[in-house]
């Protein structure tokens, strides 16, 4: 099985806002990287919360906030779950389906690596199960010769 680590692009770039930018920059930023959240580190880099578009739906929009004057500080999740790197593909799967999470920071040691989303995963889990059904599919109309 595959862990997080495997999934995670290097060069990928972390994308960020901090505490005090506003709604509307975070979600410029989730637009030009057509993305569906951003991770919220403060001064020092250390991840402070995560905004995503439920958060957009229900913190601003449906409460007729300002996105232009509302910083994210004050409408993002707080209580960010993080998967570490060696965690299993399947286990972040069912950690996010119990959270009901969309999005999940991954983090090697201390380090922030990155964000993974849940249709990452499930385009992962579907490459997987039609490499097997090649397989299958050969094994079947091509068997062995037996000597």
């Amino acid at each position: 099985m595959k862990r997080l680590r495997q999934l995670i692009d290097p060069s990928s770039p972390l994308l960020y806002v901090h505490p005090e930018s506003t709604v509307q920059e975070a979600v410029e930023t989730m637009a030009r990287h057509n993305v569906g959240a951003v991770l919220v580190l403060d001064g020092d880099n250390r991840l402070v919360g995560i905004f995503t578009e439920r958060d957009l739906l229900k913190r601003v929009i449906a409460l007729g906030r300002d996105p232009r004057n509302t910083p994210i500080g004050e409408v993002m999740t707080r209580e960010v779950v993080v998967a570490q790197a060696d965690e299993e593909v399947d286990c972040v799967v069912q950690k996010m389906h119990q959270l009901n999470c969309r999005h999940i920071p991954v983090v090697e040691k201390d380090r922030l690596i990155g964000v993974i989303s849940i249709r990452n995963l499930m385009w992962h889990d579907l490459e997987e199960k039609q490499f097997t059904l090649r397989q299958m599919e050969e094994y079947i109309y091509y068997p062995p010769r037996l000597p």
